[in-house]
């Protein structure tokens, strides 16, 4: 087999691949066997039909058309290997020459992965920061734990600034009625902000049955941009008003959440407090070392079939962001007056970024020899095993060589990252 390769623009190839007719018949062979598995021919049964007979009844052209298809499939990834190629998704594949009694030639483009020099990242310093818990974030806490606990009494009287309040709300611009500004057996709870200022204030002193008209700015940054800044009318129908009791914060209520008293569980909380932002501080390390290795690097073109598909997978996580939060996504892109491809262009100089990271992380794996064994596999299969434990079809998967090579792609990434932190950020906490 003869391969010519020829180097083109923003990282894309050719490779011209020449099979020659002694081992392109092995392909014939197969293609009379495929073929004759489907054909249907008087006096042969399905698979047993000899080349002479298929050809008259197909046509020779038939016969090799599907040979080049099973020459192709099968020496393709074996010309990247040989080559010593890292391709980017399925390569174009065009028929040069194909002809009985003479070699098969191919034309295959291909895009390659970017080639990257990495800056010296170990002349490089990134500060850690110092990681404190304040009482206050305790105390949040502890009052989000007291609410989970409130008692909700249904009260006549007019709603207190502690209140929980019961509401039907029509929302008008300019005395129009705002597409979807309607809300039924809306909850409000007046001691918390809401994210209209001075919304929870103006329903402060009404009570069951009543209704009230105000205006209100929506804040300049809200995200339907419709409404963004502009003063609103709100009409209020007042269905129930609850009064809120919550429980006193004693070693009585910290005993309900397992702990003997009220300090151990301010301790408990300061621990996973503390956790949280150790975890959040190794996160923004990540992201600034990878940012600082990315400025002092040199990448290669990036090819655009690798930008549109992080871009692509970009706005799918936007999509399930959206879904948790329970809004349509077709709402969603209404509401910014955007379409999908609007996001996909402007996610474009984020996503260059992100490739640019998993770049340079692959090639620092590369340049100090990180590998994953196959013990550090197993444990992370177990872990995604138990993580997706009540997903059958997922659980199926997992132990799919694409699957663990992909699992041992996460660990590698993993270890990697551990490892610039080390050299980049050496003082631990």
């Amino acid at each position: 087999m003869q391969v010519l390769s020829k180097t083109l623009i923003k990282n894309q190839m050719e490779l011209e691949v020449e099979i020659p007719l002694d081992e392109l018949q092995r392909f014939v062979e197969r293609a009379t066997i495929v073929l004759g598995e489907s054909a249907k021919i008087a006096g042969f049964r399905a698979g047993k039909i000899p080349y002479d007979v298929l050809k008259q009844s197909l046509g020779e052209m038939a016969i090799y058309e599907k040979a080049a298809e099973l020459a192709i499939e099968k020496t393709y990834p074996n010309v990247i290997k040989s080559e010593s190629l890292e391709t980017i998704g399925p390569p174009q594949v065009s028929v040069l020459k194909l002809a009985p009694g003479n070699p098969l030639v191919y034309k295959a483009s291909v895009t390659l992965l970017p080639q990257v020099k990495l800056g010296d990242y170990r002349k490089m310093s990134i500060a850690r920061k110092e990681i404190k818990v304040e009482e206050k974030d305790v105390d949040k806490v502890l009052k989000d734990l007291q609410k989970m606990q409130v008692k909700e009494k249904l009260t006549k009287e007019k709603a207190k600034k502690d209140d929980k309040i019961v509401i039907d709300m029509d929302l008008f611009l300019e005395k129009v009625p705002v597409d979807g500004g309607q809300a039924r057996n809306h909850t409000v709870y007046l001691n918390e902000p809401y994210y209209i200022p001075g919304f929870a204030e103006e329903l402060v002193g009404l009570g069951e049955g009543e209704t009230k008209e105000f205006t209100l700015p929506f804040p300049k940054e809200y995200f339907q941009k419709n409404l963004a800044g502009k003063n609103a009318d709100f009409k209020i129908k007042v269905i129930s008003v609850f009064e809120l009791e919550l429980p006193k914060l004693d070693d009585d209520f910290a005993k309900t959440l397992r702990q003997a008293s009220l300090e151990e569980l301010k301790n408990a909380l300061r621990q996973n407090i503390k956790q949280e932002l150790l975890e959040k501080e190794e996160l923004r390390l990540e992201d600034e070392l990878l940012k600082e290795i990315a400025k002092k690097s040199d990448f290669g073109d990036i090819p655009e079939m690798l930008i549109k598909s992080e871009t692509h997978k970009m706005v799918h996580e936007l999509e399930d962001g959206v879904a948790q939060r329970g809004m349509e996504f077709k709402t969603y892109l209404e509401n910014i007056k955007k379409t999908e491809e609007d996001l996909e262009k402007g996610f474009i100089p984020q996503a260059t970024d992100r490739i640019k990271a998993a770049l340079l992380i692959k090639e620092a794996a590369v340049q100090e020899k990180v590998d994953a064994d196959d013990k550090e596999v197993e444990e992370e299969i177990k872990k995604f095993e138990e993580t997706y434990k009540n997903e059958p079809t997922i659980l199926e998967r997992i132990r799919e060589n694409e699957s663990k090579d992909y699992l041992k792609n996460v660990v590698v990434n993993r270890k990697t990252l551990n490892l610039l932190k080390s050299l980049i950020s050496p003082t631990k906490q």
